[in-house]
């Protein structure tokens, strides 16, 4: 009987250390996505729109993001294989493209802000061309930029 009862310490551990492993990872992984220089760019954006915080209403909060979405693209090698109608004119051959979806939560609303950004070189700064919100309750988007022209001089 003592075996049986190390056995099921052994699991009952074992299963809450996966537990905690995996929600630290799975935080690590999220802040480091809201470090990144475009997700600040859009949250930037957002807060400086006065009628789209507005929509949503003060305090606005930004959750984790849904990485299973199949339309956030965060990355060169995923983007090349996306259709052109994602991702509209771009021609992905010389440009990294990237594409985020933010869920946010204000007093009033919640929704998910639709962020496009452009680089022509892993040197230079990610250029944010379009950003949209997008609200639970109504059925259009919200567009705060709409500046597709890429240009990274």
């Amino acid at each position: 009987m003592g075996t049986v009862e190390i056995l099921k310490k052994i699991a009952v551990y074992g299963a809450a250390f996966s537990v905690i492993g995996a929600a630290f990872f799975h935080h690590r992984i999220q802040a480091n996505i809201a470090s990144m220089d475009y997700y600040q760019m859009c949250v930037a954006e957002f807060r400086k729109h006065d009628q789209a915080v507005g929509i949503v209403g003060q305090p606005v909060g930004f959750r984790y993001l849904n990485l299973s979405r199949r339309d956030i693209i965060l990355d060169q090698h995923q983007a090349q294989s996306v259709t052109a109608l994602t991702i509209e004119c771009y021609p992905l051959t010389s440009y990294l493209y990237n594409q985020i979806v933010i869920p946010l939560r204000g007093s009033k609303t919640t929704g998910n802000l639709y962020g496009y950004a452009t680089r022509t070189d892993l040197s230079k700064g990610w250029i944010l061309n379009k950003l949209e919100l997008e609200v639970s309750n109504a059925k259009d988007r919200i567009v705060i930029i709409d500046d597709m022209s890429i240009d990274n001089s």
